[in-house]
C-alpha cells in the first residue's frame, strides 16, 4: 500500500516540475472619446508599461500594441506579446 500510495503522489508531483509560467495574459479595454462616445471598428494604439513600486515607478516592461476596436468599443489584447 506504501508503494502504491508513493507512485499516487508522484504523478502529480513530476507532471508539474514541467510546467511553465503562461508567457502573456489578456486584457479587454472598452474604447471611448472625448466626448464619451465609443471608439466602434476604428484603430487603436495602446502602449502597456508595468512600473516597479507605484504609479511613478521605473517602467520594467514596455510594449505596444495597434488592436482594432469591434462595434462596441472594445479591444483584446494580450500582454506579454506584443
Amino acid at each position: 500500500m506504501k508503494k502504491f500510495f508513493s507512485v499516487v503522489s508522484a504523478v502529480p508531483l513530476s507532471a508539474s516540475l514541467w510546467a511553465q509560467a503562461p508567457q502573456s495574459f489578456s486584457y479587454q479595454a472598452v474604447i471611448r472619446g472625448g466626448n464619451n462616445v465609443l471608439v466602434a471598428n476604428k484603430p487603436v494604439g495602446m502602449k502597456i508599461s508595468l512600473l516597479q513600486g507605484s504609479e511613478k515607478g521605473k517602467a520594467v516592461y514596455v510594449e505596444t500594441h495597434k488592436p482594432t476596436s469591434n462595434e462596441n468599443g472594445l479591444v483584446s489584447i494580450a500582454i506579454g506579446g506584443g
